[in-house]
């Protein structure tokens, strides 16, 4: 009897291990069948950001997380415009996956849609909002302006007289851009545009317009006024105007009303009218020499200098060449401008 339970135990013991065998078959052959990837198209997709993966269009399952990963990931190109839709069918999409994969046929299980239309979540921006954009980036730029222009207590007032309509763009990758306005004269009336993106895409641009009144104190004569004349304290008066309707307060001017006026280095370009705003455009700097002056020429020959008299045929600042001519002659030189009332001869 010890003999038969020792014989039978061991033939329980070798047949357990002939089933357990047998399982580790039967397993073995299910995992050579068993697809690496098994994707399920859906038959509609809305997108959500502007490139396109399978992750976006199927359900995707795989035993290798790696695999799964990349399967996911494989782009099938951008979603279509707010608005449109684009079909991708099956055949196109495995032709993507097999490229990014290496996978073969029978290593995928496919199913679901045999085709899958996708369209792009989208929301729609008002043109409130770009309206918004636009007035703040006007405003600073005028602001910048007028800090360069050296004006005296500005008040700058912008208003939009255009609405322009709104713009759908993707949920998650729609955004704006203001141009630069750069360096846009100040004019009563501004455009500024605005550059809608999906992503990096390009969508469409849309103009907003302006009134614009920018009130500055700014210098103004206080009776009539020669051409020529150099500037004195006593000749303007400031009062506040809207400067956004004058000409030659557009862009930035080396121009400071105060030291103009109290300097006597600028004078008037042309006659101005009691009440007429002076502005850059209207002032010069009072050339070094000026056209029918007599000024001094200096002649340098090694250690000597010879001093002459000469009329001076052309305004000139130091540093420049000009022509100028004997005071009892007839024919012209060049002479370089060193100082007021100074010639140095040209060779």
């Amino acid at each position: 009897m010890p003999v038969l339970r020792t014989t039978a135990r061991a033939v329980g013991f070798v047949f357990a291990a002939a089933l357990l065998l047998a399982g580790s078959i039967a397993c073995a052959a299910t995992d050579a069948e068993r697809p690496a990837l098994k994707v399920a198209l859906r038959p509609h997709v809305e997108a959500t950001r502007a490139d396109v993966v399978l992750g976006d269009v199927a359900d995707l399952a795989s035993p290798d997380l790696a695999l799964l990963r990349r399967a996911m990931a494989v782009p099938l190109g951008r979603a279509p415009w707010a608005g449109q839709t684009v079909s991708l069918d099956a055949e196109r999409t495995w032709q993507w996956l097999r490229r990014q994969t290496g996978l073969r046929a029978d290593q995928v299980e496919w199913s679901g849609a045999s085709t899958t239309e996708i369209t792009t979540a989208s929301r729609e921006v008002s043109g409130e909002s770009l309206v918004n954009l636009a007035t703040a980036a006007l405003q600073q730029h005028l602001a910048s302006t007028v800090s360069r222009l050296g004006l005296a207590h500005p008040r700058i007032e912008v208003q939009a007289v255009s609405m322009p309509v709104g713009v759908s763009l993707p949920v998650d990758a729609g955004r704006f851009e203001v141009r630069p306005i750069g360096t846009a004269a100040i004019s009563k009336n501004m455009l500024v545009w605005v550059d809608a993106f999906a992503g990096r895409r390009f969508v469409r641009t849309v103009g907003v317009r302006f009134a614009v009144q920018v009130f500055a104190r700014v210098p103004t004569a206080a009776s009539r006024l020669e051409g020529g004349t150099p500037l004195q304290p006593e000749m303007f008066v400031e009062r506040e105007v809207d400067v956004a309707e004058l000409r030659g307060f557009g862009s930035p001017a080396a121009f400071a009303a105060d030291s103009a006026m109290t300097s006597g280095s600028f004078r008037l370009r042309r006659t101005m009218e009691s009440g007429e705003v002076i502005t850059p455009a209207a002032v010069q700097k009072v050339p070094a020499v000026a056209r029918g002056e007599v000024a001094t020429l200096t002649a340098r020959m090694g250690a000597i200098a010879l001093e002459s008299r000469v009329e001076v045929l052309q305004d000139g600042q130091v540093g420049q060449t000009i022509r100028v001519k004997q005071t009892n002659g007839t024919g012209e030189v060049l002479a370089r401008v060193s100082g007021p009332g100074q010639l140095d001869m040209q060779r």
